[in-house]
Formats: C-alpha cells, sequence, structure tokens
C-alpha cells in the first residue's frame, strides 16, 4: 500500500534532517515501471508527503498521528494506523545514525542509497513478495515551512 512507503520515507529522513526544514521532490517507480511523482515536506518531527496526482492523497504526519487526505476532497481525511512496514522503519530507525544500506525484516528487503552531495537520502528500494518499488529523491533544499502545511484539518495547499 502506498501509504506504507511515505511512511518510509519519514522515518529515514528524520534520521537525516534532525531539527532541519526541508523541501524535495520525490519519484516513486514501480517494478512494472510506473511512477508516481511528489513532493515531502519536513519540519522536525512533521511530514507532509503529497501526489502530485489529483486522483491521489497527501499524507501527513504530526503530533496527533498520521492522516491521510485525498487530493480531490481536501477537506475529508482519515487517521491511518500502523502496520507491519512501520514496525520494521522503527527497528531500523533505532540504528541511527550508523544506519546500514540493507536490512531484511519480516520477509521485507530495504536498500538505502546516500547521497555523496549531502546527509539526506538518494534512494530507498522496498521488496518483498507484496512490494517492489524504489523512493528516489532529489532538488532538496533546506527552507523555512509553516507549521500550518502539516494540519490534517484544515489543509492548506502548500505552493511551490
Amino acid at each position: 500500500m502506498k501509504i506504507s512507503f511515505f511512511l518510509i520515507a519519514s522515518f529515514f529522513f528524520f534520521s537525516a534532517a534532525v531539527a532541519v526544514e526541508l523541501h524535495c521532490k520525490f519519484e516513486e517507480v514501480y517494478h512494472d515501471q510506473k511512477q508516481q511523482n511528489g513532493l515531502i515536506l519536513i519540519k522536525n518531527d512533521h511530514v507532509r508527503y503529497q501526489y502530485d496526482d489529483k486522483t491521489l492523497f497527501t499524507i501527513i504526519k504530526n503530533q496527533y498521528g498520521n492522516y491521510l487526505i485525498p487530493n480531490y476532497q481536501k477537506e475529508k481525511f482519515q487517521k491511518i494506523n500502523n502496520n507491519k512496514i512501520i514496525e520494521s522503519l522503527i527497528s531500523i530507525y533505532n540504528d541511527y545514525p550508523d544506519i546500514k544500506t540493507q536490512y531484511i525484516i519480516e520477509d521485507i528487503f530495504f536498500k538505502i542509497d546516500k547521497s555523496l552531495e549531502n546527509n539526506f537520502l538518494k534512494r530507498i528500494a522496498i521488496i518483498s513478495d507484496e512490494h517492489n518499488l524504489s523512493i528516489h529523491f532529489f532538488n532538496c533544499h533546506q527552507t523555512n515551512i509553516d507549521k500550518k502545511f502539516f494540519q490534517a484539518g484544515p489543509f492548506f495547499d502548500f505552493k511551490q
């Protein structure tokens, strides 16, 4: 489920972006070569993972939990519960700052590529019987981000 991939990205970015405000573009590439693009915003322990496709959604992680907001109906949102992938991420995150380049947890293989240009991630690969994709991060830069962009309701559009 794509919701899980947001949570993977957010946990790994937290390890590189402690007390940092960050804006990046992302591209999810699936085994069948389908792609989804969007942006990720990080402000300390808050994350916004927003797909460009209007038929998809935006995911907000804030101090109250994780929320799913449809891009086509922004006044509605639902809370997201944790799952197997999130538990695996917590286990990997506990290795910070010595995060390895590969993990196998509960039959899910994670491969992490770090950027040579900065301390941020370049790519996360997720491989299992149920998932096979890579998430690429690019055009990352530090910027001031208003906390209102990490609210599920009311929802504020982010202008790039």
